[in-house]
C-alpha cells in the first residue's frame, strides 16, 4: 500500500482544525477565560528509516539510555518512522515568556496538549491501518516507560527520532529547535510502509542552535548551563508545580520568548540574542 506524505499532512492539518482535542475545553480551564483557546498550530513532519544506524547509537547511555528501544523492537517490520512536530500557537508562547511561573495557557499546552498529539497520532496511525499497514505510537504503547535511574528518560524519544528525520537539531536546553522553532510537543508514529525519509540538512548535533545562552538565564531552576541541561532539577520544579496545581504542570521557560522559540535563530553575530524573539519580528 502506498501513503504519501501530502496525505499525511492533509489528515493532521484537518484533525487539527477540527479535533475537540485542539482546544481547552470549559470544563477544565483553569479560568473561564481560557475555555476554547487553541493550542497548535498546524504541525510539520519528518520521516526517517527504521534501518538508520543512528537509532542503533540510542542505547548508549550517554545519549538516550540502556533500556532504549529501538524502532524494530517495538514493531516487527518496522521500516520508517514519522515524527510530527506541534508548534504551540502564539498564544500559548506569548503568555508564557518572561517571569520563573508558567502561564496557565502553557500548563494546558502541557496536558491537553499532550492528550491532543497522542490523538492525533493515533488518527494518523488508524489511517495507515486502514490502508492495510501497520502502525504504532510509541508513547501510547503500554510498553512505554520512563526511568528514573541513573537519570530521567525513556525507552522512547521522540527529540531523537526527531532528529533522525531531519526536522531540527539540539539546543542547549536540549530541545529540538525545528524550521518552525522549539516551541510545542513532537510525536511520532512507526510504520512498515517504507517512506522515503527526509535528509538532514545538518551535520552536527546542534547546528540550529546559536548558544546564546538565553534559555540559561531564563530557567528558574538553574538547570541549564554552558554544558547543557540537568534534568533532575528541571524534573523537581515541574513535580513542585503539579503539586500545586493537579494534574496540570509545566514549565517552557528555556522555549518561550527565546530567539529559537519558533524559527531557526539567524547566526548574525553582531544581534544582541540575550533578548526576547521580538528583536526578529520583521527579519
Amino acid at each position: 500500500m502506498n501513503i504519501s506524505k501530502t496525505e499525511i499532512l492533509e489528515l493532521l492539518q484537518d484533525f487539527s482544525d477540527n479535533s475537540i482535542h485542539n482546544s481547552v475545553s470549559g470544563d477544565v480551564a483553569l479560568s473561564p477565560q481560557y475555555a476554547g483557546i487553541r493550542i497548535f498550530e498546524w504541525p510539520i513532519v519528518g520521516v526517517s528509516s527504521a534501518q538508520d544506524e543512528i537509532y542503533k547509537t540510542y542505547t548508549n547511555p550517554e545519549i538516550v539510555g540502556e533500556n532504549y528501544l529501538n524502532p524494530s523492537e517495538w514493531m516487527d517490520g518496522a521500516k520508517s518512522i514519522i515524527s510530527i512536530f506541534n508548534p504551540f500557537t502564539e498564544h500559548i508562547k506569548d503568555s508564557n515568556a518572561g517571569g520563573n511561573y508558567p502561564s496557565d495557557e502553557w500548563m494546558h499546552g502541557r496536558i491537553e496538549g499532550q492528550a491532543y498529539v497522542t490523538a492525533a497520532a493515533q488518527a494518523l496511525a488508524e489511517l495507515i491501518r486502514s490502508k492495510g499497514g501497520k502502525a504504532m505510537v510509541p508513547i501510547a504503547d503500554e510498553r512505554f516507560k520512563i526511568y528514573k535511574e541513573p537519570k530521567i528518560y525513556s525507552n522512547w524519544s521522540e527529540r531523537h527520532a526527531a532528529y533522525v528525520a531531519g526536522m531540527g537539531t539540539f539546543s542547549l536546553n536540549r530541545a529540538i529547535i525545528t524550521k518552525k522553532g522549539i516551541a510545542g510537543r513532537f510525536c511520532s508514529i512507526i510504520t512498515d510502509i517504507e517512506l522515503t525519509a527526509d535528509q538532514r540538512e545538518y551535520t552536527g548535533l546542534y547546528d540550529n542552535c546559536i548558544m546564546c545562552k538565553a534559555c540559561q538565564r531564563a530557567c528558574p531552576v538553574d538547570a541549564i548551563n554552558e554544558h547543557g541541561k540537568s534534568h533532575i532539577p528541571c524534573n523537581i520544579f515541574l513535580e513542585q508545580i503539579k503539586a500545586e496545581h493537579p494534574p496540570w504542570y509545566g514549565c517552557g521557560k528555556c522555549q518561550a520568548g527565546m530567539p529559537c522559540e519558533s524559527r531557526i535563530p539567524p547566526k548574525n553575530p553582531k544581534a544582541d540574542y540575550s533578548t526576547i524573539k521580538n528583536i526578529y519580528d520583521g527579519n
